[in-house]
């Protein structure tokens, strides 16, 4: 199963690893350097009339901490089968240490020479200083099946320390050294110091925190969620120039999966350059999110009169006292109830639509002639997503030589929404059972207004779209009021009072939207996002930002 797949190009890449090193690196700033303990060879420093000897001498080196240390990232170079080379370096930095020796002394003179004295020197300030360091951090970018995580894995870090300047403590016996050379190993291990900056543990850290928040980013509420697995292309690495993946985008509610059949495999998007990312969304999402919705109860709504302030009236029994059947209600002053229970779930498909927005009907002004004007006017924000119901539009219009040139100008790839519902009109009289009137109502949609948005907690970021009205229809199904005269009564109530309400549900749907897969801290750039709908899923060039 592959519902959706995205595709990362160097931009995107170059984009990440400067966002996570840029905190890698405030991280490093505090780093604290392993203790070491340096042992030195036996010396012996010679002058004029003595002789000094020294044994069992050894540097200890703790609280280390790394002094004007501010590594950059220099480089991100992508290599084969997922392997990328981070490339640091930091120049003219320090690490400050305490420097604790201990030694035995023989002091040798004219006259022989003396015990050999156990000597310490205690809490010395000692800081090597370095021109350079450069670090390159080979990772791997990878999926661990058992954890259902993305994971970029560290498998080689080789760090270079240059240009040393030991700074050894003036007042150390080491100092006694012939030539003032530190040749015991006070030089190597002090280099030895730098090289074991561990990169490793804090990228891996950075990454995997952020790389684990993949699979959450599809935890829609509690019982909506959406698996951000791999689908069936897994990770790939085309001409080692970027990443893509295919994303299984199985859906569930309350661990129940959409029972609908695997949606054809979405293809892997283009390498995106010069976005971050680009991600293609099947139809099978909205559609499980629509499944979703209907499973959990938010698409039935029921209505009281004051519901509809300033329309009261459509549910008052008084406004029928001339419907056959319906005076005896009207009379006795009561009210009804609505019910819309929607009997299904709303079901999208991609298909051919026509839709008339204003810059479509602008385009159609200047090829039609001025009297079809006033006409294509009240066309702005129509939409047919059955073509024969737009050429009954065109010919009651009177405009059927002029079909060929309004379909192909409001002619679509869209999204196709039917709802079947059940309307339900019970009168309020205290008896029961309630007398009650029963509709069935099938309405056509088309999603538009397609956008990148975020749930009103903030914590999942969604693709979100709006839906306009094509047409709908209400049949009279049944009711148990004697007589009762239903021709008309369904076109006339549910306008007013279940279309609005029931469109009013949709709209928050689509406001919530269908999860895309994204890390923690990484927002979508909304604004900029540029979404398309192609022949079988929605397709998003988008950048991100960091922390914002």
């Amino acid at each position: 199963m592959q519902a959706l797949t995205l595709a990362i190009g160097k931009p995107g890449i170059k984009f990440f690893t400067e966002k996570v090193t840029k905190d890698l690196t405030s991280n490093l700033k505090s780093i604290k350097p392993e203790d070491a303990e340096i042992p030195i060879p036996d010396f012996t420093a010679t002058g004029i009339g003595f002789s000094n000897h020294y044994t069992e001498f050894k540097v200890k080196l703790s609280k280390g901490e790394m002094k004007d240390f501010n590594p950059e990232l220099d480089d991100i170079i992508q290599e084969a089968d997922g392997t990328f080379a981070i490339k640091l370096s930091a120049k003219n930095f320090g690490i400050k240490f305490r420097w604790d020796e201990y030694y035995k002394v023989m002091n040798c003179g004219q006259k022989g020479c003396g015990p050999n004295m156990p000597m310490k020197r205690e809490d010395v300030k000692y800081e090597p200083r370095y021109d350079k360091l450069t670090a390159t951090i080979k990772t791997k970018f990878e999926y661990q099946s058992a954890s259902n995580t993305y994971d970029l894995k560290v498998i080689d870090t080789t760090v270079v320390p240059e240009g040393l300047k030991p700074n050894i403590p003036k007042e150390s016996a080491v100092q006694m050294q012939k030539w003032g050379l530190i040749s015991g190993g006070v030089n190597e291990r002090t280099v030895k110091a730098a090289t074991k900056i561990d990169f490793k543990k804090l990228l891996t850290n950075e990454v995997k925190t952020l790389l684990q928040s993949i699979p959450a980013s599809g935890n829609l509420t509690a019982d909506i969620k959406y698996d951000f697995g791999l689908g069936d292309d897994k990770i790939t690495f085309p001409n080692n120039n970027g990443i893509q993946i295919g994303v299984l985008g199985r859906v569930t509610y309350k661990g129940t999966e959409y029972p609908q059949p695997k949606p054809n495999k979405v293809p892997l998007p283009t390498v995106a350059d010069p976005e971050h990312l680009h991600v293609y969304v099947s139809d099978y999402e909205v559609d499980a999110l629509h499944w979703a919705y209907w499973k959990s109860g938010l698409l039935n709504k029921s209505l009281k009169p004051q519901d509809l302030h300033p329309n009261e009236y459509v549910l008052k029994c008084k406004t029928y006292e001339n419907v056959i059947g319906f005076k005896p209600y009207a009379n006795a002053g009561y009210v009804m109830h609505a019910d819309i229970d929607p009997q299904d779930w709303p079901r999208t498909k991609f298909q051919e639509v026509w839709i008339f927005t204003g810059t479509v009907v602008a385009s159609l002004k200047t090829s039609l002639p001025t009297n079809t004007h006033s006409t294509l006017d009240g066309w702005v924000g129509d939409a047919y997503v059955d073509v024969a119901d737009l050429e009954k539009t065109v010919a009651e219009a009177k405009l059927t030589q002029y079909l060929s040139k309004i379909k192909e100008a409001s002619k679509a790839p869209g999204m196709a929404v039917k709802s079947d519902l059940k309307f339900t009109l019970t009168v309020q009289t205290g008896q029961n059972p309630l007398p009650n009137l029963v509709f069935q109502v099938k309405r056509d949609d088309v999603l538009q207004g397609l956008q990148l948005g975020v749930t009103n907690d903030q914590k999942v970021q969604t693709l979100q779209y709006k839906f306009t009205a094509a047409k709908f229809k209400a049949d009279f199904l049944s009711t148990t009021i004697p007589k009762f005269n239903a021709k008309g009564f369904g076109e006339t109530v549910w306008p007013v009072s279940g279309e609005t309400k029931y469109r009013e549900i949709l709209e928050k749907m689509g406001k919530v939207g269908a999860p895309i897969p994204i890390m923690k801290d990484f927002k979508f750039l909304f604004s900029s996002a540029n979404l398309s709908i192609q022949q079988e899923y929605v397709a998003i060039r988008a950048n991100v930002q960091y922390k914002q």
